[in-house]
């Protein structure tokens, strides 16, 4: 594993984790720190760190930074509670996280696969491809899909009604009304 694939995987467990991911000023200090830079050389290497000042860069982003994956990598469960992630141990930090992610991968292909919705790629009325499987209710299936003998092929809702009871039936109609 090179420094720029282990600054991906960190980068994609924090974006799981927190929902956005490091910035470039962030994966330049880790991508950096892997590399064996100094932060002198991280500011001379990197274009976005060449505007701030080395206490800034270690004193100050560094800092929130390990301080930012060491909560990833407790949450994750890859650190105890009492470890914290700092430069010296970056390294091994990001290989615990690269053999973990390979284990969850194992984990999901040895799960049986889903099989796929037998609606998806059939055509209704001989005009409407069905794309995409939306969302299930209890009530129905909606579906995208595309009008074939419009050129620039729009798309629009279909729904499938799981019971042709007179409630689902209203439904149905008061919702078609409000589309």
């Amino acid at each position: 594993m090179n420094a720029e694939l282990a600054t991906n995987i960190l980068d994609n467990l924090v974006q799981e984790k927190r929902g956005e991911p490091l910035n470039r000023l962030q994966r330049a200090i880790i991508q950096g720190v892997l590399d064996g830079l100094t932060y002198q050389e991280i500011k001379n290497n990197y274009a976005i760190a060449r505007n701030y000042q080395i206490c800034y860069l270690a004193r100050y982003v560094a800092y929130h930074l390990w301080k930012l994956l060491t909560e990833v990598l407790k949450d994750a469960g890859i650190i105890d509670p009492d470890e914290r992630v700092r430069n010296k141990n970056l390294w091994e930090s990001a290989m615990r996280v690269a053999q973990q992610s390979v284990q969850s991968e194992s984990v999901q292909k040895s799960q049986p696969p889903v099989p796929p919705d037998p609606r998806l790629d059939r055509k209704l009325r001989m005009r409407y491809r069905i794309t995409e499987h939306l969302v299930s209710t209890e009530f129905s299936d909606t579906y995208l899909a595309e009008d074939e003998d419009v050129p620039d092929r729009p798309l629009c809702a279909v729904k499938r009604l799981k019971s042709q009871s007179i409630e689902t039936t209203k439904l149905f109609e008061r919702e078609a009304r409000v589309l």
